[in-house]
């Protein structure tokens, strides 16, 4: 894995830039986001468990922290599924990116300040969803407040057999068994510290989901364009983290000014595609 840093000091708007790059190195069957950096030894943690918990107070002087995620390697090669049951609802084939890339921006790219621990309260709404219609997933990835529920629903009228998995274990934390369309199994008990969850489905293998929960508010999921805004931060140094289930997880320090700052983070060649039929690489 290979990163590369530069700073741009901008002393008139108190702005800091950086820029990141990661390569995907492994070459196992463990998906992205459970690597180790030389793709060998115990499996990586996206999303730790804090030492203290998160604090919120009043924010002085709160500014923007504002970015984009890049993709500057080689792009994969996306997949195509013929299922082998279902079709009637899945269709016959089903396209699966691998990215999902407007030019060289990246979406679906988690980013957060990973060691803030006082700042602005938690949103008071902290109900969420997650669906399975046509025989896939939305969202893809999204991030959420713990604290919550997440309301998992089938839009389809076919039998689904789907659990959670806990990234930091590869275990499983809950089995969500699906009969029939308009079904809804809310997912809280999972949900209470921070956690990077893969929902999964058995019986429909390319079907997969990502769940990042914060015990703060400071966290954003990069749109179609890439970008991203965590508003009203407070003046400090931080560790930003970006994670991407293809290109696991890169971090780096960032100062931000009074002004606040801008972060560029660019992501290198990832690791290879998991496979849809089995889940593996």
């Amino acid at each position: 894995m290979a990163i590369e840093r530069s700073m741009l000091r901008l002393a008139a708007l108190g702005m800091s830039v950086l820029a990141l790059i990661l390569s995907g190195c492994s070459r196992d069957d463990e998906p992205a986001y459970a690597k180790s950096p030389n793709g060998s030894g115990p499996r990586i943690t996206v999303i730790g468990v804090p030492t203290e918990p998160y604090s919120p107070a009043a924010v002085v002087n709160g500014v923007p922290l504002r970015g984009a995620v890049l993709f500057t390697g080689t792009r994969p090669i996306d997949s195509t599924i013929t299922p082998g049951r279902d079709q009637t609802v899945c269709g016959a084939t089903i396209h699966l990116p691998t990215l999902t890339m407007q030019d060289s921006s990246l979406a679906d790219v988690v980013v957060w300040l990973d060691d803030i621990r006082t700042g602005r309260p938690l949103p008071v709404a902290r109900r969420f969803e997650l669906v399975s219609q046509k025989c896939g997933f939305t969202p893809h990835v999204q991030a959420i407040v713990t604290g919550g529920a997440l309301n998992v629903r089938n839009d389809d009228p076919v039998i689904y057999r789907t659990h959670a998995i806990d990234s930091r274990t590869g275990e499983t934390v809950v089995d969500l068994p699906f009969t029939d369309a308009g079904q809804v199994i809310p997912l809280d008990r999972q949900l209470t510290a921070p956690v990077l969850l893969e929902v999964k489905s058995t019986s429909h293998p390319w079907m997969r989901a990502w769940v990042a929960a914060f015990d703060h508010p400071y966290f954003a999921v990069t749109g179609k364009d890439g970008s991203f805004t965590i508003d009203d931060v407070p003046p400090g140094t931080y560790t930003l983290k970006a994670w991407h289930p293809a290109l696991g997880v890169t971090s780096h320090s960032l100062t931000i000014g009074p002004g606040g700052a801008s972060a560029t983070v660019k992501f290198g060649d990832p690791a290879p595609p998991v496979n849809p039929a089995t889940g593996a690489q």
